[in-house]
């Protein structure tokens, strides 16, 4: 095993370990006595990851299936301490608490903490410390086939951006800039979102098997040559019900004659560790 995978396979055990004590703390806080259930940012343990990178034949980096078509930022709303026509002022905006319904979306902001290890949202897998992450939870009953998550965190934005989440899903995403964690309040969450009523697997062109040692075999089911596939994938834990990054890794094959089986081996593509989300056939090699 080479040292960026093991690298990697660590910063998935650390992932894991700072959801499970999540969750843990969203157990406790929902059998305290009395109070509302409230997850404060003052917590600490979380983890992350966000974009999209390409491999295969070659490796590049891309974002889920629109390549770099991230959509347009979105401003949070920021501290309105404008004065009114009568002079008076208005009241400071007051900090959101967590976990929060992002306004217009299925998207839940359930926690924003600090992270140590690494940084997957550039497919770089350069080593972080101390950067801000979070988690999202999609409470829809349709996909997310990207989201582009702006946080206002006294008065200054952060950047997330998720992509390929299922229905009933949570995702831990790092900031995209590798911005320091603040344990400071948050003041918005706003996102552009779009959605999926499926994600496609193309099966009937196409079979993708996982072999042991996280190569995979990918098969032209038809009678033709199909030009182009594209396997796309994400780190995940607990059997899918949590994805590690925004990011979503792609594995390009191309010209599949009639029948044939081409294995390929995508550098970011962990046997175990590793979820194949989409796959998606083109008409065009490029």
């Amino acid at each position: 095993m080479n040292k960026k995978v093991t690298a990697i396979l660590i910063g998935i055990i650390l992932l894991a370990a700072a959801y499970a004590g999540f969750v843990l703390f969203q157990y406790q806080n929902s059998m305290s006595a009395g109070n509302d259930d409230q997850i404060e940012n003052t917590s600490n343990a979380d983890d992350k990851d966000n974009t999209s990178a390409e491999d295969g034949d070659f490796d590049t980096a891309t974002s889920s299936e629109q390549e770099n078509t991230t959509e347009s930022d979105k401003n949070d709303g920021k501290n309105p301490q404008n004065t009114t026509s009568n002079n008076k002022k208005e009241e400071p905006a007051k900090p959101i608490s967590l976990p929060y319904t992002i306004p217009g979306t299925t998207l839940v902001l359930s926690k924003i903490d600090s992270y140590d290890g690494i940084f997957l949202e550039d497919g770089s897998d350069k080593e972080v410390t101390g950067i801000t992450t979070i988690i999202l939870e999609n409470k829809g009953s349709k996909g997310i086939e990207y989201a582009d998550v702006t946080v206002n965190q006294k008065g200054k934005e952060l950047k997330f951006k998720a992509t390929d989440v299922p229905a009933g899903k949570t995702i831990v995403v790092q900031e995209l800039n590798g911005t320091a964690y603040n344990k400071s309040d948050i003041y918005g969450c706003t996102a552009q979102v779009a959605e999926l009523d499926e994600f496609e697997m193309s099966e009937t062109m196409v079979e993708v098997k996982e072999l042991e040692n996280g190569s995979l075999e990918v098969k032209n089911l038809t009678d033709k040559k199909i030009p182009a596939v594209r396997v796309f994938y994400k780190f995940a834990l607990e059997k899918g019900e949590i994805y590690v990054g925004g990011i979503t890794y792609t594995a390009k094959v191309t010209d599949l004659e009639p029948s044939d089986v081409r294995v390929i081996t995508p550098s970011h593509y962990i046997a175990g560790s590793s979820e194949i989300m989409m796959v998606r056939v083109y008409d065009t090699a490029e």
